[in-house]
């Protein structure tokens, strides 16, 4: 005899759950009208549609031929809803149109698109009766509101900043630690932390846009502002943190988070190209062409005469081919205004006993010194571009495949939407929802 010994949280979880989908408590009580019963409520939500007599007929038959060879209530019900679990129409989200709107999913898609979206979840009660009723699209705004409160919202934060922000790179980021013996694990997890709640504040305030980069605060906890050198009070909860005098022109802004600067460098040094390369990809969805076949990597140290040469002055030598020039003269000038901060993030003035150039200055004439005046630059010559970029990576992580050539259009429409007034991240993403591209079945 083996006695499986459960703990007695985890038993209470169980009994929860079975009193959620049978109605019933205990295990023994379980009887086929329970089953039934479940059936009826929950197979229309494995399914993410309303389901037919014919439907519900169907798990009955198998329910009942369960039975009939022996198998318990709970063992027959168990069998039922694996049958349904396995299901090509549960492995596979089908979005089906509406009969009033045939341009346009059903609402029962529209709350399942929804809730994976902020969620990254199934419909709670609220969102299914109201799509049960055709009512979701009515109350669109409500609902939107609503979500933004719960924290389920927390998967979107995570998710979505790892995807478009690319946070998921830093874990796999491994700096040198002979370098670098202040970069550890914890001190990893707090920059991706930062980054997180700093997005997410924006969002709960639904602050302007240009906050993205105009902060003058951010979001720190005692370790990360002992690893920053920031003064202060600080416990392991994470806090807003305004920055005021020199800590000002150090931080402030998405380009200062260590975690944008760790995960654009290389495990030795910075990496002008990779920062440089971000800003375009994930600010401006402007990104480089790819480089051409057989470029060398950037080799170092190099030096000339008795001098071992500048990072700049090395980036300057490698992109002298005319092939490599053009995306570099674009992707270098945007890093070389960060270089203030090292490949782990924290600042500095000089590199290997030599002051720091951070001067940049594109092709088409546009010059900022720095990261703080790139910052101003962005916002204040392609914030178009920077709301646009946004647009289209909501959309993508929303619908879960890539942009088509129809999107383009449908992304213009909402940018025209909102383009005089002042642009606020919740209504921006709200924007995103009630978008043709966002509503529509293709």
């Amino acid at each position: 005899k083996i006695e499986i010994l459960i703990p007695q949280g985890l038993d209470l979880s169980f009994r929860k759950t079975r009193l959620r989908l049978l109605g019933e408590s205990e295990t023994q009580n379980i009887k086929d009208h329970h089953a039934l019963f479940s059936f009826k409520k929950w197979l229309p939500r494995i399914y993410r549609i309303e389901l037919t007599e014919k439907d519900f007929a169907k798990h009955e038959f198998f329910f009942r031929d369960m039975r009939a060879k022996g198998l318990s209530s709970i063992e027959a019900v168990r069998e039922t809803f694996k049958a349904a679990l396995i299901s090509p129409r549960f492995i596979f989200r089908e979005e089906s149109k509406g009969f009033e709107k045939p341009d346009k999913i059903d609402e029962f898609a529209l709350a399942h698109r929804l809730s994976y979206f902020l969620w990254s979840s199934v419909p709670d009660d609220t969102l299914w009766e109201l799509a049960k009723n055709r009512e979701l699209r009515k109350n669109l705004k409500k609902e939107f509101l609503r979500m933004l409160s719960d924290p389920k919202l927390n998967a979107f934060i995570e998710n979505f900043s790892g995807q478009w922000l690319q946070l998921r790179d830093l874990k796999l980021t491994s700096p040198n630690p002979d370098q670098f013996p202040e970069f550890s694990d914890s001190v990893r997890v707090s920059m991706i932390r930062e980054t997180e709640e700093f997005f997410k504040y924006l969002l709960m305030e639904n602050l302007p846009v240009d906050t993205l980069l105009s902060a003058n605060f951010s979001m720190v906890n005692q370790e990360l502002a002992k690893f920053y050198g920031l003064p202060g009070n600080f416990t392991e909860e994470f806090q807003r943190v305004v920055f005021t005098g020199e800590d000002l022109a150090k931080r402030g802004g998405i380009l200062t988070h260590g975690s944008i600067l760790a995960i654009t460098s290389n495990p030795t040094r910075t990496s002008p190209v990779k920062r440089g390369k971000w800003v375009l990809e994930n600010l401006l969805a402007a990104p480089p062409r790819e480089p051409p076949p057989n470029v060398t990597e950037l080799e170092e140290p190099i030096t000339k005469g008795n001098r071992v040469l500048t990072l700049r002055e090395q980036m300057a030598q490698h992109s002298k081919n005319p092939m490599c020039y053009s995306c570099h003269a674009s992707m270098d000038n945007l890093g070389y205004a960060m270089e203030n901060f090292n490949a782990i993030g924290k600042w500095r003035t000089e590199e290997d006993g030599m002051p720091l150039d951070v001067f940049g200055k594109l092709s088409s004439g546009e010059e900022f010194n720095g990261v703080q005046e790139l910052q101003s630059f962005l916002i204040d010559y392609k914030k178009q571009a920077i709301v646009r970029c946004i647009i289209k990576k909501l959309l993508t992580y929303g619908l879960g495949r890539g942009l088509t050539y129809k999107d383009r259009a449908l992304v213009d429409d909402i940018l025209s939407d909102i383009s005089d007034k002042e642009v606020l991240l919740a209504d921006l993403l709200f924007a995103v929802i009630k978008s043709e591209s966002f509503q529509n079945g293709y």
